[in-house]
């Protein structure tokens, strides 16, 4: 049953700072998203906005948790 006949590995991470539209430029959670859509530089801006946001991040208490994978034969 490809692809699990053979030995693969699962990669699960946060990202930020997509341009796909999957977070509206008018999106607003308390801020402004700190990048636009259509910017060449939306990394660049993310982090020269990092005043805006980085006061969310609590150092070791934000992470990605994941409780359960589950993985069936069907």
């Amino acid at each position: 049953m490809a692809p699990f006949d053979k030995e693969f590995y699962m990669m699960f991470n946060v990202a930020l700072g997509g341009t796909s539209g999957f977070f509206p430029d008018n999106l607003d959670f308390g801020t402004h998203k700190p990048w636009r859509d259509g910017s060449t530089t939306a990394a660049q801006d993310f982090w020269q906005a990092h005043s805006q946001w980085e006061g969310s991040w609590q150092g070791d208490r934000t992470a990605l948790e994941i409780d359960y994978i589950e993985m069936r034969y069907l």
